[in-house]
């Protein structure tokens, strides 16, 4: 057999694909004589070759940025709100509120009791289908019931509602998510902690003990995964700064302004202050007393919890909110970089991985030629 029938282009016209080939111009295809002998062999060596050493493809290119997973925290009238929308604006993030959540979920479920998906009704939202929509109709029916019957809505459809929010946030619409003033106990944190990654240490405690007669080995308990949250910034005011927040706002009725007579008083314009009136929302006394108690009792739990995590990072409200806001931005700026750098170090391996595989892998089939 002559060296030509060796190569690669008389091999592959020996075996041209019917597929391709009811398609080509008949006479553009030379005949091949019939392959015998070491022909065969030599096509089997190329199909190993192929098979164990296919063609280097390039690294992976790292991704443009990890996504932000970040909380904020606070008393009533922190301004925790207005910095996780400054945080937000800044760092392309998408807010989650409890509250809103809630909401959607209970319109969605009436929505479905009205007018069923298979009736006709509305369809699903578009970032949301299937299962997904299905499962989050079923927690807005289970809120909508707690809340008929005068109670709160449970933890566990908060947080079940959170979780499914945090799924469906869009990579290439944002960076990440910050949730506003989520979650609040110790035990919406950890029910949170365990929609996202799992992590439930009254599971561990659960584990059987072994007896003194047959005793079970001594196995370490399962390390914790990493936090569902990157971080958990609380912005920290005394009650008495939060209760001087509330009660000295006024709005101006007439262009919807509102103002805070120590904060940011009203400009000096002819009729403005005789117009004003206070907002009595959150901010009356029988309201804001028991929310600053409910915070109080529940910010230790919840700190000792998130501090477990490594997550906490406590800001002082006190000061101005532009300086509160920048240090808030510096924190997520720092763990923006720390992300990143992970990202590049873990594609970067990724790719020396690869490398290594196809080099053994080439190194394995030049050994079957061999033989």
């Amino acid at each position: 057999l002559g060296r030509a029938e060796w190569q690669p282009a008389a091999l592959e016209a020996a075996a041209f694909p019917e597929s391709v080939a009811s398609g080509v111009d008949p006479t553009l295809l030379r005949p091949a004589s019939e392959e015998q002998g070491c022909a065969v062999t030599g096509r089997m060596v190329l199909q190993l070759l192929e098979a164990a050493a296919p063609p280097k493809r390039p690294p992976p290119k790292p991704p443009p940025g990890a996504m932000l997973k970040l909380a904020v925290l606070g008393r009533p009238f922190s301004s925790k709100s207005e910095h996780a929308q400054r945080l937000a604006d800044k760092f392309g993030l998408k807010v989650l509120t409890p509250f809103s959540l809630v909401q959607s979920a209970v319109a969605l479920a009436a929505r479905e009791i009205t007018t069923p998906a298979d009736g006709g009704g509305d369809q699903a939202p578009a970032e949301m289908a299937g299962a997904a929509f299905q499962f989050v109709v079923e927690l807005g029916g289970r809120a909508s019931a707690a809340l008929q019957e005068g109670s709160v809505v449970p933890d566990d459809v908060v947080a079940a509602l959170v979780v499914a929010a945090i799924h469906e946030v869009d990579p290439v619409s944002y960076h990440g998510f910050v949730l506003d003033s989520y979650p609040e106990t110790a035990a919406q944190a950890k029910l949170l902690e365990k929609g996202l990654t799992g992590y439930d240490p009254e599971q561990d405690k659960a584990r059987p003990k072994g007896s003194k007669v047959a005793p079970c080995d001594d196995e370490p308990a399962p390390a914790a995964p990493p936090a569902g949250l990157d971080l958990v910034l609380r912005v920290d005011v005394s009650d008495d700064t939060a209760r001087k927040r509330a009660l000295g706002r006024r709005l101006d009725p007439q262009s919807g302004t509102l103002y805070h007579l120590e904060y940011d008083p009203p400009p000096d314009e002819p009729g403005l202050h005789e117009r004003l009136v206070a907002v009595a929302d959150a901010a009356d006394a029988e309201v804001l007393r028991p929310a600053l108690a409910s915070y109080g009792d529940a910010e230790a739990p919840l700190a000792e919890w998130l501090g477990g995590l490594d997550v906490l990072l406590a800001l002082d409200g006190e000061s101005s909110f532009e300086g509160v806001a920048l240090e808030a931005e510096k924190a997520v700026g720092e763990l923006r970089e720390r992300k990143q750098q992970r990202e590049q170090e873990r594609a970067a391996e990724a790719a020396k991985e690869a490398e290594a595989a196809e080099a053994e892998a080439a190194e394995a089939a030049a050994g079957w030629v061999a033989v």
